[in-house]
């Protein structure tokens, strides 16, 4: 479900109240605003990252996890791997909820 945030004459804002993804459109009425791609708001979307032996928690991007192998953790120097199925699952999940997200969002545009 889609949340209105903020409207004016060049650009609607949206925000998911699930994950706080804001997404800001052109409107019709207004000039050219730029526009992020989905997979740059992939990209700049944060997960958490746990350490199994001392339970730190750090937050990266999943575009910063994409890059990265592993990682330190930050609170005992232990190695987090970090291409494990339960992180990819949770990227494949993060990408489908926001093409989702960009449907939605494309079918509210077409009938303003």
């Amino acid at each position: 479900m889609l949340r209105l945030q903020h409207q004016t004459n060049t650009a609607v804002t949206y925000q998911t109240p699930a994950t706080g993804v804001q997404i800001r459109c052109p409107s019709k009425m207004g000039s050219s605003v730029p526009k992020e791609t989905i997979a740059r708001i992939v990209s700049a979307y944060e997960l958490p990252i746990s350490c199994e032996k001392c339970g730190a928690q750090s937050q990266k991007t999943i575009g910063w996890i994409r890059l990265h192998r592993d990682m330190k953790c930050p609170g005992c120097d232990a190695v987090i791997v970090l291409n494990t199925s339960r992180i990819t699952g949770t990227i494949r999940s993060v990408e489908r909820r926001l093409g989702d997200l960009q449907t939605q969002l494309t079918e509210r545009i077409r009938k303003l």
